[in-house]
């Protein structure tokens, strides 16, 4: 699916690497209790089977009709920047801030 999206075909996974990861992550787990129920597993697994199904379907219709909504960059109307004059040079002007009140 992340291969489809992004147009990489280096993230497309063979099945045997899905299979590696697959075992990997069950070895991973015998490392946790993880209790969990039959009706707990299937919903997961018709979780992940319902967004490979239809995720990858989404993505292709989204590209598809994603293309026909795009605007057409060449008619858009673009200002060109107007060159900006230089600034006028700043006065420094000493300080004459006196630390003493007035009046002292």
């Amino acid at each position: 699916m992340l291969a489809q999206q992004t147009g990489i075909e280096e993230y497309q996974l063979n099945p045997q690497e899905l299979n590696a990861w697959r075992i990997s992550a069950e070895n991973l787990a015998r490392h946790y209790e993880i209790q969990t129920t039959q009706k707990t597993m299937d919903w997961a697994s018709f979780i992940g089977a319902t967004a490979f199904t239809f995720g990858t379907r989404a993505i292709a219709i989204a590209n598809a009709y994603g293309e026909k909504r795009k605007p057409n960059v060449r008619s858009a109307k673009v200002t060109p920047l107007r060159p900006v004059p230089p600034a006028e040079p700043v006065q420094i002007v000493p300080d004459t801030f006196s630390p003493e009140a007035p009046g002292e």
